[in-house]
């Protein structure tokens, strides 16, 4: 936090209140400067009260800009190196996939609603949604990558329903094995929205 630092740099009479919403990446409050105050705030709802607003030589504002991405893994493909080549066991377990993350942990869908969520919470989006599609060079990581997540999702399903959680770690090493064999890979794209909050809720002064 620059404002540590600065403390130690100016007498101890000057003050510095750090507003956020969420400090619990902060060091504690004993450890801090005696001059320095972490005051929370709801940067969606309400912002920095207007008893603060008025009251500083100077005004740091940083990371104001929020950019969400998520990858839409209720769209999951399969990405095959020769488009004849049969997929069985990958279609099987991206079906199941579908129906137990549905069960476990609710519709994936939300991911196609990132840019009203961010609109709903005051934000101004600057840009639309955009979507990556993964290049191929990098498709095989990012496979391998979705097979250690669903893997780790199975043991999730363990603690709900442990024959659910066998079943799909049966899916995934015989899908796996249909991967390596036929050269395909399992892939996403990634979904991103970028939005800024509004500029009259933020107390003017220095800005980066």
């Amino acid at each position: 936090m620059w404002l540590i630092d600065l403390a130690k740099e100016l007498p101890p009479t000057v003050h510095f209140d750090a507003f956020d919403d969420d400090f619990s990446m902060a060091p504690p409050v004993e450890w801090l400067p005696s001059n320095v105050t972490l005051r929370l705030v709801n940067n969606f709802h309400g912002g920095i009260s207007e008893a603060y607003h008025g009251r500083y030589d100077m005004v740091k504002v940083a990371d104001m800009v929020t950019d969400w991405n998520e990858v839409d893994t209720a769209h999951r493909r399969i990405l095959k190196s020769e488009s004849a080549l049969p997929s069985p066991k990958l279609e099987a377990l991206l079906e199941h996939v579908v129906e137990q993350e549905t069960n476990a942990i609710g519709p994936r869908g939300w991911i196609d609603s990132l840019f009203d969520i961010l609109i709903r919470y005051g934000l101004e989006v600057e840009s639309l949604q955009y979507r990556f599609r993964m290049p191929r060079a990098y498709s095989q990581a990012h496979s391998d990558h979705e097979f250690v997540a669903l893997k780790d999702f199975s043991y999730m399903l363990d603690m709900l329903d442990e024959f659910e959680g066998s079943t799909l770690r049966k899916l995934l090493a015989e899908a796996q094995e249909e991967c390596e064999e036929n050269r395909q890979a399992i892939v996403a794209d990634m979904v991103v929205v970028v939005g800024k909050k509004v500029a009259d809720n933020v107390v003017g002064g220095l800005s980066d």
